[in-house]
């Protein structure tokens, strides 16, 4: 009987255990926002004109916002700091804005903030409520953006800045991520952007926060394919950078001690002198440029960035491109390898990371300039083939160095199902065992006798007369 009641408490215990299991993820908090990029190329795009539309990677999501719940596009950076939104209520040379703060009855403004570098020169310390999915809602601190320098990352929508720290004095109220884990929205400041596809020509995808992928997806991704490294002191604090120790091509170690930027708002990966010196000795390189097969294109944008302490992309660059009929897979450029020793961290790219075809040509996606000869920049091709991960409070940038295939959602379900069945069957036997056992205890087992049988055992109770 004790076995029996053991084995019956030890599956329920079982299935009790397994429920918890499944549902340990309800009570990680984190949020997954679909991004899209804004791009509109020219009606004749000529290799000049990919090249200048194609430099920023202005990718967005959309978040509702306000009394009104209105729709706005907020393009995210890795490089800017604070959380903004353009007001429709500018002076009259801005672009306006979609928002307006006075339609919102939710709205709420604190105090004016006037910077002297970066996107505002007038920013207003503001609240409002926020729309996430599901229907969850927030108040979050933003800065209002009434008047903004000429150059600047904002345009009608607003901006989410994902830098560890401020860098032109904004306050620290508004960080993004900050007030997420402060309103209790997500459980860590940690950030991921996942695209949809490895193909370079697809820019949708899903910006992930608040705790790690292998905390919300165990199938798919494993704490011990995480590969992470320190990031490094950049020109206002700590940054968005790793330090490698080793660069090889081929096999080659060809520069040492080199910062790489990861920079998800270009399109485009920024390398240094000696990679392009590396480049140009390939035979096959020289051969198709020999032939005007490829060709070389000069060009320079109008910097973002123009109006901030560290003017990145004021110079000018050099893209290069090869026409349709050119097989690039011939030119062996091999895998760059990119190395840290500290955390035995390396990151990789080749040759079919580096092309991209569009409309006749086809686009060698790292772009030459001679003013970086310690610094690559990792835009958009990184960003394809690996799903970066930014931990905020610690201050590491990492990667899954494998990721498993994941399983069919009816699958996977089914599977479950399956295994509350399974249990739940166990479980019936038992009781049905133990049901068969008691009532077989009854028959078996003496009765108990009753009061009267016990004063004379001896007394005949087959008959005689009732009035006796």
């Amino acid at each position: 009987m004790k076995i029996l009641l053991y084995l019956i408490l030890n599956s329920l215990f079982l299935i009790i255990k397994a429920k918890e299991i499944n549902n340990s993820s309800e009570s990680l908090k984190y949020m997954e926002l679909n991004f899209k990029r804004n791009l509109t190329y020219p009606e004749e795009l000529t290799p000049l004109s990919f090249f200048k539309t194609y430099f920023y990677n202005q990718i967005y999501v959309n978040i509702k916002v306000g009394s009104k719940k209105q729709e706005i596009p907020f393009y995210f950076y890795l490089q800017q700091f604070p959380f903004t939104i353009k007001s429709s209520n500018v002076i009259k040379r801005e672009v306006k804005g979609i928002y307006n703060e006075s339609m919102s009855d939710s709205y709420k403004s604190f105090k004016k903030d006037s910077l002297s570098k970066g996107d505002l020169i007038e920013g207003i310390l503001s609240e409002d409520q926020f729309y996430f999915n599901d229907n969850i809602q927030t108040f979050i601190n933003f800065y209002l953006d009434k008047e903004s320098s000429g150059s600047s990352h904002i345009t009608e929508g607003g901006k989410i800045g994902f830098k560890i720290h401020p860098e032109y004095d904004e306050s620290k109220n508004v960080s993004f991520i900050s007030n997420l884990k402060e309103n209790k929205l997500i459980s860590s400041k940690i950030f991921s952007i996942k695209y949809d596809s490895n193909k370079i020509e697809e820019d949708e995808g899903t910006l992930i926060i608040g705790a790690f992928p292998h905390n919300i997806n165990g199938d798919q991704y494993k704490e011990e394919y995480y590969e992470k490294g320190n990031a490094i002191q950049g020109f206002t604090g700590i940054d968005w950078i790793l330090n490698f120790n080793e660069i090889k091509y081929n096999n080659y170690t060809y520069e040492r001690e080199i910062a790489g930027y990861f920079y998800s708002e270009i399109g485009f990966i920024i390398g240094t002198e000696k990679f392009f010196e590396y480049l140009k000795k390939l035979e096959l390189w020289k051969k198709f440029f020999d032939e005007k097969k490829c060709h070389e294109q000069k060009f320079r944008i109008d910097d973002f960035e123009g109006n901030d302490n560290n003017q990145r992309f004021l110079f000018e660059y050099t893209g290069y491109y090869c026409d349709k009929d050119v097989d690039v897979e011939k030119i062996n450029i091999g895998e760059i390898l990119y190395y840290e020793k500290r955390n035995n961290f390396n990151i990789s790219i080749s040759g079919k990371d580096m092309w991209m075809e569009k409309d006749g040509y086809k686009y060698f996606m790292i772009l030459q300039t001679q003013n970086y000869e310690n610094l690559w920049y990792f835009g958009k091709p990184f960003f394809k083939k690996y799903q970066m991960i930014f931990d905020c409070d610690n201050k590491m940038i990492g990667y899954y160095s494998k990721t498993l295939d994941l399983p069919d959602k009816n699958e996977e379900k089914s599977q479950s199902s399956i295994g509350y069945i399974i249990a739940i069957i166990i479980l019936g036997i038992i009781i049905i065992i133990l049901g068969y056992f008691l009532i077989k205890c009854y028959i078996i087992l003496p009765r108990k006798k009753r009061a009267n049988e016990l004063i004379d055992d001896n007394y005949d109770y087959s008959g005689g007369n009732i009035n006796e």
